[in-house]
């Protein structure tokens, strides 16, 4: 069992950037009234962010952004996941 566990955090590992649905975030942030401009760092990348930051043991807004290949400030990053990761990950 823990060795499917361990394959499975892998997995997702290499593959953070397929595993949200894109629609579901989105509908989630329609239906919590929130509103974004398309940029670096919309919903759907900052969860995406949020669930490699998990994946990666909780690692730091610095590091995340590393990890997710964006040429963000770690410190934008963990502004905008406070605005939104409590709301939108309730609501996915």
């Amino acid at each position: 069992m823990k060795a499917h566990i361990v394959q499975a955090i892998e997995r997702l590992k290499r593959s953070w950037h397929q595993e949200d649905e894109e629609a579901a975030v989105v509908q989630a942030c329609h239906e919590g009234g929130h509103r974004w401009r398309d940029r670096d760092l919309n919903p759907i990348t900052t969860i995406k962010m949020f669930l490699l930051q998990i994946l990666y043991g909780n690692v730091s807004c610095d590091f995340v952004t590393d990890l997710a290949g964006k040429k963000v400030s770690g410190s934008s990053y963990c502004e905008r996941g406070s605005a939104c990761h409590w709301r939108l990950t309730r609501r996915c």
